[in-house]
């Protein structure tokens, strides 16, 4: 019903306007204070007026002011006891004020008046606005008449007045009451109107979820995926039909168990962590895992998790969907054992691997390599992944493979191609390329590393070039013999100026045909060690040439193929000159280190005759020195150093002044430093001089000791070079044992004594001990 007409067919009813009240009061009380008070106060002022113009006296208007002072507190205080209250109390107020004006003046004053609107107000708000009304007019019109009967008079004016005002402020508060119900009832119907909206909104949405749930349940129940809804905590509410055809369940009965107690133990702890993050991201989850079966056995699913929420975005629980991925796994395994097994071939063998892709913009994009590519081209292909062909190996841009691998890539087939790098006229890289296409949009090119190869072809025909030249112009003898039978297949012109024999005489022959070995023991020799070690190096033997002559030469051979045919290839040097140039050789060094060893000799005996008193010392200690060293197994070589060493021992002497080295009684502190160094003066003689430079070791050590308080540097144990331990020995003992200008000599008891003393001393205790045992 339309708003308008609600006060003419749909009057308020009284637990209407007492609900009205209640959720309104505060708002009705501030709105009715307020008009009261604008009523009270215009008709304060109005006659006030009349008091000061004279018209009024204030005596007249005592009743008024009486009556407008007492409305507001009536009004505020019925207030507390209710909306009827508020509508009676203000007409027993007024009926109270009339009946004491008529008392008090003797007429019905205006608060009869007040007290007939009174009811009619209090008829309005309690829904019998008709009854009241006719009693207020009666009231009225019984004053109405008792006034025309009694004539006009001030009383009268002041009734009229406020009479006046008080259907004044009537008629507000009936129009702002009736406004607000008004206001209230239309609120009320939109309200009602839009409960009524939204609870068809609901039964209607209802009905679709319902049909919806009913279809979707009817889904879970025929598909093959297990669907599930579990709580928070894991238990089941709601399981569909393909439990029970998967695991063996019947679906009621798992509702309320524990969704986590079918997961194997291994993994429940895994899947728990991953159901938590699942909800802490609100995002879904897959996870494969064992799930078991009624009859006890796991079976290999994969399941899927949706996080539930409700109203308040609190986690409800989960949606699960299940799948038996047993035979997809087991499949998929034995594919990741077929890729492995592929992978491990791939990465085992020796060739190079490229894989490429071909994209729908026409570029060919590198998608894959194996170890021997890293190994062959010696960088690692990582760092191209992904990239172009051509920006991934620049060096082919110029060339025709990417177009080749692009047409292999997208029409198939195979293409291959020996690739040769060329530098300076040798080969720098090869490779031998088989492209293939393994999928339609996919190529693989494998590659082998043929450098080496090609190399060692260039290089063998260069060194055949090399080999014929060398074969032709050596001056060494050349022959090429067969290795079953001995039978010569070539020569060169070595041979022929060595031997005398010429091609036409040696070829289809063998050597023991034309008695070339002047000892046949020779050629057994070479024989046996091209059998046993397929070479034979350095074999010096006589060889008999055409004429007769005897050629010492030496021999070099091994085995070698020539055509698929085992020969021998024999390099000779005729060394019959050059044994001859050896033979003078070693005569005239002979006659050179004899000339030497002279010279030497000389210089010792020259030194003795100078200092007098030591006389054949020096070929006495050289003999005995020799004899301790031989002890030490020590090559010929060296022995020869040492002997030349101690005939040389005191060298450095012959620079010594002669009032120092010839002086017959103590030398000072002075001339003791100077005769200190004749072991340096020493060295440096025969370090100048080549030859001798091996000997220095006596001459310039034979005065250090044992526990380093020699000189001259103070060298100890086995610091001190060995050939001057031994002779410092020798040396001492020699001294000994013989007269000299300040002492006689010892005798042999004394010397071994003073040995013993001063081993580990002066001298090595293992000299000490040796020398002892031999002299």
């Amino acid at each position: 019903m339309h708003p308008s007409n609600l006060d003419e067919t749909l009057p308020p009813q009284p637990d209407q306007l007492h609900t009205t009240w209640q959720s309104q009061q505060e708002r009705w009380v501030k709105d009715i204070t307020q008009m009261m008070l604008i009523v009270i106060l215009v008709a304060g002022i109005l006659i006030l007026g009349f008091v000061l113009t004279g018209f009024f006296t204030l005596l007249d208007t005592l009743p008024i002011y009486v009556l407008l002072v007492l409305i507001l507190p009536a009004w505020w205080v019925a207030r507390k006891g209710g909306y009827r209250w508020v509508a009676i109390f203000p007409a027993l107020l007024c009926y109270g004020l009339g009946a004491y004006s008529s008392i008090v003046n003797g007429y019905i004053s205006i608060f009869v008046l007040f007290y007939a609107i009174s009811i009619m107000l209090a008829g309005m708000l309690i829904s019998n606005r008709a009854g009241f009304m006719m009693v207020g007019l009666s009231i009225a019109t019984f004053w109405f008449f008792g006034w025309a009967k009694s004539g006009f008079t001030v009383e009268d004016l002041t009734s009229v007045i406020s009479l006046f005002f008080g259907l004044v402020a009537i008629s507000l508060l009936q129009w702002y009451i009736h406004m607000r119900l008004q206001q209230g009832l239309e609120a009320q119907i939109k309200g009602n109107e839009v409960l009524r909206v939204e609870i068809r909104q609901r039964e209607e949405m209802k009905k679709i979820l319902q049909q919806q749930e009913k279809q979707l349940r009817r889904l879970a129940d025929y598909t093959t995926d297990l669907v599930a809804e579990i709580t928070a905590e894991g238990m089941f509410n709601f399981a569909s039909q393909s439990y029970r055809i998967v695991l063996g369940f019947e679906p009621q009965s798992l509702i309320g168990t524990n969704a986590f107690a079918l997961i194997h133990p291994d993994e429940i702890h895994h899947v728990q962590e991953a159901a938590l993050l699942s909800a802490e991201n609100n995002q879904p989850k897959t996870m494969r895992m064992h799930v078991r079966r009624q009859d006890g056995h796991y079976i290999f699913m994969e399941v899927s998790g949706n996080p539930l929420r409700d109203e308040q975005g609190e986690l409800a629980g989960f949606i699960l969907s299940s799948r038996d991925i047993t035979l997809q796994n087991a499949a998929e395994l034995a594919i990741q054992e077929s890729e492995k097994k592929f992978r491990n071939i791939i990465e085992a063998l020796p060739m190079g691997i490229h894989m490429y892709t071909y994209q729908t913009d026409g570029s060919l994009v590198f998608s894959g390599y194996n170890r021997a590519a890293d190994t062959i081209l010696a960088f690692d292909h990582s760092i191209v992944m992904g990239k172009s062909i051509e920006e991934a190996f620049p060096s082919l841009a110029d060339t025709e493979i990417p177009r080749q691998y692009r047409q292999v890539a997208s029409l198939g087939g195979v293409w291959n191609k020996e690739q040769v790098d060329y530098e300076d006229l040798t080969v720098r890289g090869a490779f031998d390329v088989h492209a293939f296409q393994t999928a339609p949009g996919h190529v693989v090119a494998i590659f082998a590393d043929i450098t080496e190869r090609l190399r060692a072809a260039e290089e063998l025909r260069l060194s055949e070039e090399k080999f014929s030249t060398a074969f032709r112009t050596s001056p060494d003898s050349i022959n090429i013999n067969r290795l079953t039978d001995g039978v010569y297949i070539d020569i060169n012109q070595g041979f022929t100026k060595m031997t005398g024999y010429t091609r036409q005489d040696v070829i289809g022959k063998s050597s023991l045909e034309l008695n070339i070995w002047a000892d046949p023991a020779d050629r057994a020799r070479l024989v046996r060690g091209l059998l046993d070690s397929g070479i034979v190096e350095n074999l010096e033997a006589p060889f008999q040439s055409k004429n007769g002559s005897i050629i010492i030469a030496l021999m070099s051979a091994r085995v070698v193929t020539v055509h698929g045919e085992k020969c021998i290839l024999s390099i000779t040097r005729d060394l019959t000159e050059r044994i001859q140039a050896e033979k003078d050789l070693r005569e005239a060094h002979v006659q050179l280190e004899s000339a030497y060893d002279a010279t030497l000799k000389g210089w010792a005996r020259a030194l003795e005759l100078r200092e007098r008193e030591t006389a054949q010392h020096s070929q006495r200690v050289e003999e005995l020195t020799l004899q301790i060293a031989a002890v030490f197994n020590m090559e010929p070589a060296i022995l020869q150093n040492i002997r030349r060493g101690a005939l040389l021992h005191d060298i450095g002497k012959m620079a010594i002044p002669d009032h120092i080295l010839l002086k017959p009684g103590q030398l000072t502190v002075e001339e003791w430093v100077i005769m200190r160094r004749h072991p340096e003066f020493g060295r440096d003689m025969l370090a100048e001089i080549d030859y001798l430079r091996p000997v220095v070791d006596i001459p310039y050590c034979h005065h250090e000791k044992w526990d380093g308080s020699g000189y001259p540097n103070g060298l100890h144990g086995e610091n001190i070079p060995l050939a001057a331990r031994i002779f410092a020995v020798v040396d001492v003992y020699d001294a000994l044992t013989h007269n000299r200008p300040y002492r006689p000599a010892w005798k042999d008891v004394e010397a071994r004594k003073y040995l013993l003393e001063q081993s580990g001393k002066h001298f090595d205790p293992q000299i000490v001990d040796i020398f002892l045992k031999i002299v």
